[in-house]
């Protein structure tokens, strides 16, 4: 694993992708808690269980204070929080506890949009864009549906629609470098404030390093 945890860190923020890791590098830009922060990309979730037992073997594992694990709630957020949950305890023989509800575990998990909704990050950042023009987005995915394609991953489709408006004077391929290089998530949007305070309220520590 190229992943490697560094003698001063002391907070791990763990993602699925390389979307979200520029989301919350975006999100976190600024705060005191990066000096002490990394933030591990698994390239997909299904890499977890491998990633944790190597993160656990690492020689610097013991002086990690604190682990969030942030996933997408996808279909299933009761499924989808649980399969995190027994993750960590197979592998880190620690109880982890959603933040949304708990803060106090030395392992959180955090779900994406939100706790109790189907979802992903994507979702997020929908609803945090101005309603009349997610309701435009709406209109043109209808359209083309009734025009007999297929839309999958719907909210994926959504924010590249949005970006790509929105972001015209540039070309992005990848929502990854589109929240990197391009201002068109509203992070002063109360929805993504509050996700910003539950994950440094989680890492409550900061003030104490």
């Amino acid at each position: 694993m190229s992943f490697k945890i560094e003698e001063d860190t002391r907070y791990l923020l763990i993602v699925e992708g390389v979307d979200d890791k520029a989301f919350f590098q975006k999100l976190l830009e600024n705060r005191d808690i990066c000096r002490y922060l990394q933030i591990l990309n698994l390239n997909g979730i299904d890499n977890l269980r491998r990633e944790l037992g190597m993160i656990k073997n690492d020689p610097n594992y013991s002086n990690v204070r604190k682990i969030l694990i942030v996933r997408d709630s996808d279909n299933n957020p009761d499924t989808s929080l649980q399969s995190v949950k027994d993750a960590v305890r197979e592998i880190l023989n620690e109880n982890a506890n959603d933040i949304f509800y708990n803060c106090n575990s030395r392992v959180g998990i955090l779900m994406l949009p939100d706790s109790e909704s189907e979802g992903s990050l994507e979702d997020l950042i929908l609803d945090s864009c101005n309603e009349n023009i997610r309701n435009i987005i709406e209109n043109f995915i209808d359209q083309i549906e009734k025009e007999g394609l297929v839309i999958y991953k719907k909210s994926k489709y959504k924010v590249h629609c949005y970006f790509g408006a929105k972001c015209s004077h540039k070309l992005y391929i990848k929502l990854s470098n589109a929240i990197q290089n391009c201002d068109f998530i509203d992070f002063s949007h109360r929805e993504i404030l509050a996700l910003r305070e539950r994950v440094l309220n989680f890492f409550q520590e900061e003030t104490d390093v």
